[in-house]
């Protein structure tokens, strides 16, 4: 995974496997975080292998490092990879691999979800042009607005229903 956060991806992708498919999860070999930022690499440490520290918050309750055998963590800055100034990203193998970009997507414009304070239902946004001629004589003066409406993404509906701590 390059770029993991606090580490709440891998251990989700994790509990997914060793809980639905035991078989797979056996055969992971490592699950291996890339990260160019060393104090995210130390938070990851305390959550994932150290288990010192929760994933998804500070707290100190559900504190866990079951994956801690799988985990394998290592600095590197994908700038340099790209500029080719290394080329130690992973060591080579037969082994089939699966590389994760995950808090890369996170930049990029994707889904927003939100819960309705008055219906608790779960609610989408969606990016509308302002047609007003006043505001906008073309797209490049255009005026965008957020919109929250019911969710109605069937994958984002499996998702949510799946893992609602992720709303």
């Amino acid at each position: 995974e390059i770029g993991g956060g606090r580490g709440t991806n891998a251990t989700l992708i994790l509990d997914q496997l060793q809980n639905a498919h035991p078989q797979i999860y056996e055969q992971v070999e490592s699950y291996t975080i890339m990260d160019a930022s060393p104090t995210l690499l130390d938070l990851m440490k305390k959550v994932l292998i150290d288990g010192t520290i929760n994933a998804k918050s500070n707290d100190q309750s559900s504190i866990t490092n079951r994956h801690a055998d799988k985990i394998r963590l290592k600095q590197l800055d994908m700038m340099d990879v790209a500029e080719k100034r290394s080329n130690n990203v992973l060591e080579k193998s037969n082994t089939p691999t699966i590389i994760l970009a995950m808090e890369v997507l996170d930049n990029l414009p994707h889904d927003k979800l939100a819960i309705c304070k008055t219906t608790g239902n779960v609610l989408q946004t969606e990016i509308i042009q302002e047609n007003n001629s006043a505001y906008a004589s073309n797209t490049n003066d255009a005026v965008f607005q957020e919109v929250f409406n019911p969710l109605t993404d069937e994958l984002i509906q499996e998702i949510v229903s799946l893992q609602p701590s992720y709303i």
